[in-house]
């Protein structure tokens, strides 16, 4: 993840969290809690399925948030044409702090230019 004041964005190479469409736990890995077996037991629920997908469903390979006009990051405008300039801006930036960094998440990529 990359933040700058107006932006931030984050990549995501797997899509790695669980659905949230199943009735058994919702990861082996996720810790449970009054409030996510609330969000599991009641996801079919309109008013609480949009924060159970925010809590398990997928995420998308990018995400891209104007932090300016959507401070609490409820809107991907990754895909967004208008935003397509910031969006490569900062995923070159964000790529460079990883390989900088030597994350291993980038595989062969994890050599500095």
């Amino acid at each position: 993840m990359l933040r700058r004041a107006d932006n931030q964005v984050a990549a995501h190479g797997k899509l790695s969290r669980p659905n949230c469409t199943t009735t058994r736990p919702i990861h082996s890995k996720t810790r449970t809690s009054p409030s996510k077996q609330f969000l599991r037991l009641h996801r079919d629920d309109p008013k609480v399925n949009r924060f159970a997908e925010l809590a398990f469903g997928h995420r998308p390979k990018v995400e891209l948030y104007d932090l300016r006009n959507d401070p609490d990051q409820f809107r991907n405008v990754a895909d967004d044409p208008a935003y397509a300039k910031i969006k490569r801006r900062l995923s070159k930036q964000l790529e460079s702090e990883l390989i900088n960094g030597g994350d291993p998440r980038l595989g062969d990529r994890n050599t500095p230019h």
